[in-house]
């Protein structure tokens, strides 16, 4: 039977998230193989104006190593909104076999 599990991973920039930039993030090293992975990501809910993110890609990497190597994910994310996004998050749905 597979497991599920859920991340919340909070991000925080005072400059602002201006609209058309794009952010990355790696997580890693972690052991990515044999597992499916899910990313969303969410604006803090301001009522005071529009915020539209979306991730544009994600990308494995590994890297050599002995006894094995490293496995990383890159997520990138881009601000297509009007106003700059100052809070946002990124979820992670991890299904294990």
């Amino acid at each position: 039977m597979a497991s599920v599990s859920y991340y919340r991973y909070d991000f925080y920039l005072p400059s602002g998230f201006q609209p058309g930039d794009e952010r990355g993030t790696s997580f890693g090293p972690w052991p990515w193989f044999d597992k499916s992975a899910a990313w969303t990501v969410e604006p803090f809910n301001l009522s005071t104006s529009t915020r539209t993110l979306e991730i544009t890609h994600v990308q494995a990497r590994t890297t050599p190593g002995q006894p094995v190597g490293n496995e990383y994910v890159y997520v990138y994310v881009r601000n297509l909104g009007p106003d700059p996004v100052y809070i946002w998050y990124l979820f992670l749905g991890l299904i294990l076999p």
